[in-house]
């Protein structure tokens, strides 16, 4: 009896993808037309685009745009960019004093990135002068000002903002804001973008309870999200009062006087009806108009910032013993993650009455929390920027546009010919 021979089905892969929204790039249209028709060709481009984070493809865009800017102000080329303008713009920003030094390498990143992704030279890389002119700018700066962003503040300084925020009148919203926003991101050592995305339902609050939703960094682009609860009732440690109940008084205030002002409550918790979502940038100057009212200034050579609120939730907590684990999980920070020791803990910060009154309840295990979810990690835009994204997806930068562009035109003038 003869035998046929049967076509084996397509193995069915256990790592299936989920593609994104196709958007063209520079560097897809660029390697659409070098890959041509092969199988996996189409795929492959779509992984390109998706090689870059959302928020880094974002920022890349926006910073190559302000040195296309510069670059077709002085009429020179931006695509592809001389070594010697990449430093003249360092110049520039030297002049406008709108940079550190030490934050420059996104702005090289983004020209490079621009580069490489048409297979042109990458013009900030390997540069003596652009080296030293990085390191003159830094030295300069340094002999200016020898602020640090990570100084903690002082535990004293939240107490100080709440005795303020329970002095207030009703009619001073905005300034009740501020303070309930600037404690509650100490008190759980949270990132200043993390407070200002906290949304409505991320707070809650009853006659026993405080309960806030947390995120904790994850592998992949994940977080983990728990609700961690905390008691409104009296209770002290090492003799020091706990402020919580004073917390959750000042939070049910704050909801309650907002609720009047719009029924309809705003997305996110420290937005007030008819605001744009509030950013990091909101974060540094309710912070700045909080330490003038209250008197409140760094030592001589340094600054309290934002990072000061995470620094001082961190520094305060290793100095009365509360156990390494769990105020980095609470602030978040990746597991094994050592940025908390190098960046956040101030060794000098000594243990006070008001970091017992901060921090007392972490310190005697006075909370509970649930098992948590796994979401996806995303980057929420910047309402200032009011252009419109096409489709799902952000705007490209308007040179890698015009890249984009004559590759495609190229590609379709060799196919005609």
């Amino acid at each position: 009896m003869e035998r046929r021979s049967v076509p084996s089905a397509a193995p069915i892969g256990r790592h299936r993808l989920q593609l994104p929204p196709q958007r063209e790039t520079a560097a897809s249209a660029y390697m659409s037309a070098r890959l041509g028709n092969l199988r996996g060709s189409a795929t492959a481009v779509r992984l390109l685009q998706s090689g870059l984070a959302t928020s880094t493809s974002e920022n890349y865009g926006r910073l190559f745009d302000a040195f296309a800017a510069y670059c077709d102000a002085e009429g020179v080329s931006a695509l592809p960019a001389e070594k010697s303008t990449v430093i003249a713009y360092v110049g520039h920003l030297a002049e406008l004093g709108t940079w550190m030094a030490s934050s420059m390498q996104p702005i090289f990143s983004a020209i490079n990135d621009a580069h490489r992704s048409l297979e042109l030279d990458p013009p900030a890389v390997d540069n003596f002068f652009l080296k030293r002119v990085r390191t003159g700018l830094g030295r300069l700066q340094a002999e200016e000002s020898t602020t640090d962003s990570r100084t903690p503040l002082p535990a004293a300084a939240v107490l100080a903002f709440i005795d303020a925020a329970e002095r207030l009148p009703d009619d001073a919203l905005r300034h009740l804001r501020e303070y309930v926003a600037l404690v509650l991101t100490a008190l759980f050592a949270g990132r200043q973008d993390s407070s200002v995305h906290l949304r409505s339902e991320d707070i809650g609050f009853g006659e026993a309870q405080l309960w806030l939703r947390l995120s904790e960094k994850g592998k992949r682009q994940q977080s983990v999200r728990r609700v961690v609860r905390l008691p409104l009732a009296p209770s002290a440690v090492h003799g020091h009062a706990s402020v919580l109940p004073r917390v959750g008084a000042l939070l049910a205030r704050y909801f309650a006087l907002r609720n009047i002002l719009a029924p309809s409550q705003p997305a996110f918790a420290f937005q007030l009806p008819g605001e744009q979502r509030p950013t990091t940038a909101c974060m540094e100057r309710w912070l700045a108009h909080a330490l003038a009212r209250c008197g409140i200034r760094a030592p001589p050579g340094f600054a309290y910032l934002g990072h000061s609120l995470r620094s001082l939730g961190a520094s305060a907590m290793a100095a009365i013993g509360v156990p390494r684990h769990i105020y980095i999980w609470l602030g978040g920070w990746a597991r094994g993650s050592s940025v908390v020791d190098r960046c956040y803990i101030d060794p000098t910060f000594a243990a006070c009455p008001a970091a017992y009154a901060l921090y007392g309840w972490a310190l005697s295990g006075l909370y509970c929390a649930d098992a948590g979810t796994v979401v996806r990690a995303t980057t929420l835009p910047d309402p200032r920027l009011t252009a419109p994204a096409p489709g799902p997806t952000l705007p490209e930068s308007p040179a890698h546009v015009r890249a984009a562009r004559a590759i495609r035109l190229r590609a379709a003038t060799r196919a005609r010919a």
